[in-house]
């Protein structure tokens, strides 16, 4: 099947290359920006479409890797055309949003899907390392002809409801995003100590790597370690003591849901209450 995509962004280019390097079937590229897609074109051999019209009616499947805000624009702008769709599947790369978004165009006989990477894109060349190992989310009209397309090109992907698209997203976000934000707030403790960033967080790599190592082979709550699973109440009033404003309101509230994971690994109810009220007297005042 042949493959056209609309947006030459990260995710773009690495699905783009991904596919075009399996067998060359991504024939082209279009962007609002014709530099963008020529670029993205000549990296695959393929070409840059003058329009997204041209690139659907020359494709079998169609990705829109867009930002999420101009997903509507591109349908506005493929529903312009006097042709058919029929046979054809639209997907769009949204974490957020379903497959509705594209439904005007099964009026023209299109089947449309949402097909999200479960993965965190700052970067198109480690964007491109990163898809073969990727999960992708699959909602929308999923049909034995798209299965085998995903089957074929070896993409790990599982079905979600419509209903449940936004609590996916939420997971992805609050272990992507916040996961980043975390890492900042410690790494930031390091720098005040008068270190670099660059060595701070090269010092704090083994533990973070070592953290995600035993998440991932014991799951969160065998893997919790630290002041709050060992009952500590001491060590905790002592980071508190050196912390003020934003930063200590962000480790209350962080030590307010690791109790929680902490009393489901064995900590002590009467321990957990104990550390929970110092978290709450900083969290409600």
């Amino acid at each position: 099947m042949k493959i056209g995509i609309i947006g030459s962004g990260a995710v773009g280019n690495a699905l783009g290359t991904y596919f075009g390097n399996m067998d060359h079937s991504v024939t082209g590229y279009y962007s609002k920006t014709l530099a963008h897609s020529v670029l993205a074109a000549e990296k695959i051999e393929a070409i840059a479409y003058d329009s997204p019209i041209e690139l659907a009616l020359h494709n079998d499947i169609t990705i829109i890797a867009v930002n999420d805000d101009a997903i509507e624009s591109v349908v506005d702008d493929l529903m312009k055309a006097s042709e058919s769709f029929s046979k054809k599947y639209f997907l769009h790369t949204s974490g957020v949003h379903t497959s509705d978004l594209l439904a005007p165009l099964q009026s023209k006989g299109a089947k449309v899907l949402s097909f999200h990477p479960l993965q965190s894109f700052a970067d198109t060349e480690e964007a491109q390392k990163a898809i073969p190992g990727t999960f992708f989310s699959v909602e929308g009209d999923l049909d034995d002809i798209l299965i085998n397309w995903l089957n074929n090109y070896k993409i790990k992907y599982f079905k979600i409801d419509k209903e449940n698209k936004i609590k996916y997203h939420l997971a992805a976000v609050v272990v992507s995003n916040y996961l980043v934000a975390t890492l900042d707030f410690g790494t930031k403790q390091f720098e005040s100590l008068g270190y670099t960033k660059e060595f701070a967080l090269e010092a704090l790599w083994p533990l973070i790597d070592g953290t995600l190592r035993n998440v991932k082979q014991f799951g969160s709550v065998q893997a919790l370690t630290g002041p709050i699973a060992r009952g500590d109440i001491k060590t905790i009033e002592n980071h508190l003591s050196v912390l003020t404003g934003l930063e200590r309101e962000l480790y209350s509230k962080l030590g307010e849901y690791t109790v929680e994971i902490a009393l489901e690994k064995g900590l002590e109810e009467k321990v957990a209450e104990d550390i929970s009220t110092h978290f709450k007297e900083e969290n409600h005042g």
